[in-house]
């Protein structure tokens, strides 16, 4: 059975530390055996500067072509990866202006054992803004009506997780995180009809790994989704958040395997 490997990572600050490359680099070398189909990029700061530098340095590790969503804020680009033996790119469609508080990467492409376009979309939501977050996925349910694989750092709790203590918080990131009761994006995403690979995987909220906050209120803000027409070509097996390293993210890097129906 034909299958894609597709991963969301959220790369803090590019990888760049003070300059260097070091950290990316480190990145990569995580990156490079798992040979992905499809990697979601988010917080690909620098790698436009000086030529795309950073950028075609991580293409040349990973074997993959980068579709860029420029960001207006923050340099938080986003990089839709695609590795071309087996996912074909037919056109780019990347979103910046509003609800957009960075950027949505969106590629229509076609795979094997896949008899129409898929749109592969690159996700990072706004970090400060409840509300803007549920603008933005409003706006993503626009992709509920066309097979799509999605992927990126939603800056929320996944739906149906259990709270995380926010308590640990200072006030001002408080203010950062929905508020209990109201309008989410994961709940949005979730009526929506979309599919969370991990809740799929992994029915029991008690077993969902959280991919960014190890430290303080943790959440599972990293996240894949499928829509409702991506179901009749893709099953989801197996589901990964890989062990929290610091050296290389403040975030963890998920995967998923998409089995093709045929």
């Amino acid at each position: 059975m034909t299958s894609l490997r597709v991963g969301a990572f959220n790369h803090e600050n590019g990888g760049s530390d003070l300059g260097g490359w070091g950290r990316l680099i480190d990145q990569a070398e995580m990156l490079a055996p798992l040979e992905l189909d499809v990697l979601f990029s988010t917080e690909g700061k620098r790698w436009l500067d000086n030529g795309r530098e950073g950028l075609w340095a991580l293409g040349r590790r990973l074997g993959m072509f980068p579709s860029v969503a420029v960001a207006p804020r923050h340099d938080c680009n986003v990089v839709v990866w695609t590795r071309p033996d087996t996912v074909q790119i037919r056109r780019e469609r990347h979103q910046t202006m509003h609800p957009w508080w960075h950027a949505l990467g969106v590629v229509e492409a076609t795979a094997d054992g896949i008899d129409e376009p898929i749109c592969l979309v690159g996700c990072h939501l706004s970090p400060f803004d409840p509300a803007n977050r549920v603008s933005e996925a409003r706006a993503l349910t626009d992709f509920a009506r066309r097979p799509a694989v999605m992927g990126g750092d939603f800056n929320d709790e996944g739906f149906g997780d259990w709270a995380a203590d926010v308590s640990v918080l200072s006030p001002v990131q408080r203010l950062r995180r929905d508020l209990p009761g109201e309008a989410s994006a994961a709940g949005v995403l979730a009526e929506a009809g979309f599919t969370d690979v991990a809740a799929e995987v992994f029915p029991d909220p008690a077993d969902r790994r959280p991919t960014a906050g190890h430290d303080n209120a943790a959440r599972r803000c990293d996240r894949l989704y499928l829509s409702p027409p991506a179901l009749e070509w893709f099953r989801p097996v197996g589901y990964q958040v890989s062990t929290p390293n610091p050296n290389l993210s403040d975030h963890s890097l998920i995967t998923t395997v998409l089995e093709v129906f045929q």
